[in-house]
């Protein structure tokens, strides 16, 4: 198994870049969702399920000019200077510490959403960071859900499509089975100077049908594909799955390329999950339900923070 593409994005809810490497510190991909966009009427983080124009909008960051190139090639730069102190904003249902920044983006960014935004930098790494730093894609699961959408897509063409998963990284997996991430939860994963700790599935949403090329919605419905085997059961009930999140042990650098092991006793001894087809979801996702916590939201689980040194708690609400 190897790395088979790195991506992240300085400001959430925009397009993932590529890099042939990445750092990683302790909080996870450095500088990853540094920055956000608040809706300061509401107090809160705007939400990627609602803006799926963002999507179409590319941000780099070099630690201190910020740059967005719109889908009409534009581009606004500048260097990024905080105004003002931190203040506090929803991000479902978990308080994060933000601050205003000055400059150009707020006024281009408001244009692509249709109303007023401004930019936000984060107080501290993972502030509006979902579940584990890390989230981790197989070719083989992906290849497994092309299929099932009706497209037959290998090399960069299915690594380009995996973007609409806002995964971190995606491993190579060879001729593996579909979800053989699955059996990975507990273990420790390495890629190149990096490990981390696998927590378990992720839960999906209607945010895997804003398509990663145009920023629009795509006709081709991955959480209906997933719904009648790849679904698990909690106390909002059944969420699509799939790709798994992980939290950091050891900080370093990854390149593409880097050879990936995994290791140690998971905490369940199991196969990748399958339920017979006849066992269906009580009803499947859609862009209306969204299942569950995503009817709202571009995620089903809620945001926590978790220690690296342990297997966290499963969060109830």
């Amino acid at each position: 198994m190897h790395v088979a593409r790195l991506s992240l994005t300085p400001l959430k809810g925009t397009a993932h870049t590529v890099p042939s490497r990445l750092t990683f510190d302790e909080h996870g991909p450095r500088d990853d969702r540094r920055f956000c966009l608040v809706d300061l009427q509401r107090a809160r983080v705007l939400r990627t399920v609602e803006n799926p124009a963002l999507v179409g909008v590319h941000a780099s960051y070099d630690g201190s000019q910020l740059a967005i190139r719109l889908r009409d090639g534009s581009t606004v730069s500048g260097v990024t200077r905080q105004l003002g102190e931190s203040f506090t904003v929803d991000y479902w249902g978990r308080r994060a510490n933000v601050t205003v920044v000055e400059g150009p983006w707020a006024m281009a960014l408001s244009r692509v959403v249709g109303h007023e935004v401004v930019l936000a930098e984060v107080t501290r790494p993972g502030e509006v960071v979902f579940g584990g730093a890390v989230v981790l894609l197989t070719t083989s699961s992906l290849r497994e859900v092309a299929s099932r959408v009706g497209r037959e897509l290998a090399g960069e063409a299915l690594l380009d499509d995996s973007e609409r998963f806002r995964s971190t990284i995606v491993i190579d997996t060879g001729a593996a089975p579909a979800f053989v991430e699955d059996g990975w939860e507990g273990c420790d994963v390495s890629l190149g100077e990096v490990t981390v700790r696998v927590r378990g599935a992720v839960p999906r949403c209607a945010v895997v049908r804003i398509s990663p090329r145009h920023g629009g919605i795509d006709e081709a419905d991955p959480l209906g594909a997933l719904a009648s085997d790849r679904t698990e059961l909690n106390m909002r009930g059944r969420e699509v799955v799939f790709g798994v999140d992980a939290d950091m042990v050891l900080p370093g650098t990854v390149e593409v390329g880097d050879a990936v092991q995994v290791s140690g006793r998971p905490f369940h001894d199991k196969v990748p999950r399958r339920r017979p087809r006849q066992d269906r979801a009580v009803s499947q996702p859609s862009s209306s339900t969204d299942a569950g916590w995503a009817s709202e939201s571009g995620h089903t689980r809620p945001p926590v923070r978790r220690a690296t040194s342990a297997r966290p708690a499963t969060p109830l609400a």
